[in-house]
């Protein structure tokens, strides 16, 4: 009984996985290229849709495996602010201000975030930063770290975070080497934020860093 509930919780990792690359690979594309929605909305139903999905996936994954949830989901939203949060904070700013710095020494800016160039911002900055941690460190490590070790229970979890970018793979035309460093970018990236939800018991301290991660890129063309 024990190994179809584990095996479950990939079942749905599978069938989310697939939900989303015919998201990626049908429904954005259509949106974006749509005649009545060729403006900003479209890229803000694109967020939303992406919401509607991931937070269902989350309550899937709560609601299913609610007894096999390492931190109470109401416990998950509190105020502790670990060391661990302020360091990577102090080195995700760092690091980004320096490579910024190295190809955008002016610090020029996204001119207008919120028109149909810059509407990217709601599924880059507020989505991922909310709808991912949801899903990866709140669900699939929340689960798996009842099931393994913390390290054990963290490489997995940033695995399948890595996998779920895959779609974006299929639909975009990146060339070997952007794939490759994107792929080290989210693993690395994966394992960070799992280990600061793993210290804090926190969600906002991920969410928080995945935004300011993802709001840097965006804002300054990195």
């Amino acid at each position: 009984m024990q190994r179809n509930k584990n095996q479950s919780i990939y079942v749905v990792y599978i069938i989310f996985w697939l939900v989303w690359l015919l998201v990626q690979s049908f429904l954005s594309p259509y949106l974006e290229h749509s005649v009545t929605f060729h403006s900003s909305y479209d890229l803000i139903i694109n967020f939303l849709l992406k919401g509607i999905i991931w937070v269902g996936v989350t309550f899937v994954l709560w609601s299913s495996f609610k007894s096999e949830l390492e931190f109470a989901t109401q416990k998950i939203f509190n105020k502790y602010f670990s060391k661990e949060f302020w360091i990577f904070l102090a080195i995700f700013i760092i690091y980004l201000s320096v490579n910024v710095y190295s190809v955008n020494p002016n610090f020029k800016t996204v001119s207008n975030p919120l028109n149909i160039n810059g509407g990217q911002i709601w599924g880059m900055v507020i989505g991922a930063g909310i709808f991912e941690e949801l899903v990866f460190r709140a669900g699939f490590m929340n689960i798996l770290l009842k099931k393994h070790s913390f390290w054990v229970a963290n490489i997995i979890q940033s695995f399948l975070f890595l996998v779920i970018h895959f779609p974006v793979y299929f639909i975009t035309k990146m060339t070997t080497f952007n794939i490759i460093d994107n792929f080290a970018t989210v693993i690395i990236l994966g394992l960070v934020f799992g280990f600061v939800f793993y210290k804090t018991k926190n969600l906002w301290t991920i969410i928080i860093l995945h935004a300011v991660w993802d709001s840097m890129m965006f804002f300054f063309f990195i």
